[in-house]
């Protein structure tokens, strides 16, 4: 095994753990695991975190409001993750389901992580700035 496929190897043995905890019972450990969302993501490549990830966050939108929180911040943070500007569309169905929660902080950080992936791709991206303005990214 080269020293790739071990640091590869390992990348993708914390995201595992990570995803696990994704699952558990134990609120701290959902919590910790939806703030490593960016080391899975890295690990499973743009078109898994698309394909497998996101969808699996929207199933536990359902969480509590401390996960939630914590999934709204780190969203703002994963273009990368997804493939870049123009995957940015992947992260606005989550985004907008807790931007829109009645609890006020998670709907702060989800207005936040709106903006962020706003600024973000419209540096990446100048010639679709008009279409990724805030305003159409909400319904």
């Amino acid at each position: 095994m080269t020293s790739g496929d071990s640091e590869n190897h390992d990348e993708m043995q914390a995201a595992a753990i990570l995803i696990d905890g994704l699952k558990g019972p134990e609120l701290s450990i959902r919590v910790t695991a939806t703030q490593g969302l960016l080391k899975i993501g890295a690990a499973l490549g743009p078109e898994r975190t698309r394909d497998e990830l996101l969808p699996f966050l929207a199933q536990t939108i359902e969480d509590d409001d401390e996960v939630l929180k914590a999934l709204a911040q780190v969203l703002g943070d994963m273009l990368d993750v997804v493939g870049g500007a123009k995957h940015v569309t992947s992260l606005l169905p989550l985004l907008e389901v807790l931007a829109a929660s009645d609890e006020r902080s998670i709907r702060e950080e989800g207005v936040r992580s709106i903006q962020k992936l706003t600024t973000s791709s419209s540096e990446l991206l100048p010639e679709r700035k008009a279409e990724l303005a805030v305003s159409e990214l909400l319904p």
